[in-house]
């Protein structure tokens, strides 16, 4: 059953509607009416949060959020699903709900249900991202080394049969701690590797200290983009990033071309008060205090700035930072290639950075939007529009045109990191 919103009469953040919820399937399930103001669009966007707990009675594990901005529907249900990270869409109206730093991911029917359970070997966990790959009938996945004690056996890309999710290949990784995953060509994707030791989030984190005593969250160790050959799957190269952050997210530019985000912290110490004065000159990076809530107060997120890292190797990455201390901690990145933009979220500094024509980048605080702590960014499509997510609380709609908010979503979104987008 779908309940449908009332009218749109105009988009009103905070307007005040009271909302009806609509339980179903018992109390892990909720349906929602009036919780969309503003603009309508045939699109559905989907999120997955990890604190199912706050959900669902105290429960381990997750909630799936979908909304429907055409007939205005919002629905979300509790998973068995512990570390989500990002969701997508699969062609068979499946849901893949995948895992970071957890043995387990699943695979959700069209009404949330559980259908399938995908499991890595001991000593593997799966490492966040995955990419369809519908024309081989493949699902990729990333999958990486449970603890990244060394570059020894980091990880791997496993490809499943997209119609009935059985494993088929594993194709080893270059580098430790494989995370992300962009189509570049027809036959050819870039993977992402972190380049980090000792650092999973998870218990067997260490800190790094410099030569200068310097204490860093993560050591860096080859953060490295691979690009795999799909007919033949095997690498036609591996560009190493010489950097101090650790290589996570990537997008795609023109001409094979990719953008990237990279994370790191210092402790907050002398040493590290001094490093972030003498690179960054920018003295709000110590006062930020919107974030994710993953740092310990020991430690100071330092900024993300957007990387231009040209599919020749000969050709020198670029890096892009307007004001440092809006740039605190990326979170997520997508891009559109059509309107030739790039996006990254900073949740800890309550903004968002865009690069446009490939060089000019601007920041924008989201707090006018409703948004405290930006995490998820999606396009749709490429149209001018893109959704954002708080980690906690509400999402909205943008029009990168002159950056309006055209929708607001209100909904708890239970710490969610990525967002799926699909056309209705």
């Amino acid at each position: 059953m779908k309940i449908s919103r009332k009218s749109f009469l105009g988009f009103a953040l905070g307007a005040g509607l009271a909302a009806t919820w609509y339980k179903i399937s018992g109390h892990d399930s909720i349906w929602s009416d009036n919780r969309i103001n503003g603009q309508s669009f045939g699109a559905r966007i989907l999120a997955v949060g990890g604190q199912g707990h706050l959900f669902d009675k105290d429960k381990k594990g997750s909630v799936v959020s979908e909304v429907d901005l055409k007939s205005g529907w919002v629905r979300q249900k509790w998973i068995p699903l512990l570390s989500p990270h990002a969701p997508s869409y699969l062609p068979n109206n499946d849901i893949l709900a995948l895992s970071a730093h957890s043995f387990e991911t699943l695979i959700l029917d069209s009404e949330l249900n559980v259908k399938e359970s995908l499991k890595t070997p001991k000593g593997f966990f799966f490492g966040g991202h995955s990419l369809i790959l519908e024309d081989y009938g493949w699902l990729a996945i990333a999958i990486k080394k449970s603890v990244s004690d060394s570059l020894e056996r980091p990880g791997y890309i496993a490809f499943y049969d997209l119609k009935n999710y059985k494993f088929i290949k594993a194709i080893p990784a270059y580098s430790t701690f494989v995370h992300d995953m962009e189509r570049i060509a027809t036959d050819e994707i870039a993977i992402s590797q972190y380049g980090t030791l000792f650092f999973d989030f998870q218990s067997t984190d260490r800190p790094y200290i410099d030569k200068n005593n310097v204490s860093f969250l993560m050591e860096p160790k080859q953060p490295t983009i691979s690009y795999l050959n799909l007919k033949n799957l095997e690498y036609t190269q591996h560009r190493i990033i010489e950097q101090s952050h650790g290589l996570n997210h990537i997008a795609l530019g023109h001409d094979k071309n990719l953008y990237s985000v990279s994370v790191q912290a210092v402790k907050k110490d002398e040493n590290g008060l001094k490093y972030i004065n003498d690179r960054y000159h920018d003295s709000e990076i110590v006062k930020a205090t919107a974030g994710d809530h993953t740092l310990k107060d020991t430690y100071i997120v330092l900024p993300s700035p957007i990387q231009s890292i040209p599919y020749s190797i000969n050709e020198n990455v670029s890096e892009f930072l307007e004001k440092p201390s809006l740039q605190l901690r990326s979170q997520d990145l997508t891009s559109n290639i059509s309107k030739d933009y790039v996006i990254s979220t900073y949740p800890n500094s309550s903004s968002i950075g865009i690069l446009t024509n490939g060089h000019k980048m601007t920041t924008y605080k989201t707090n006018n939007w409703g948004l405290e702590s930006p995490r998820a960014v999606v396009n749709f499509g490429q149209s001018e529009f893109f959704a954002l997510a708080d980690q906690n609380k509400s999402m909205a709609i943008i029009n990168s045109k002159d950056m309006s908010l055209a929708t607001s979503i209100d909904i708890s979104c239970y710490r969610v990191i990525h967002m799926a987008y699909r056309s209705v």
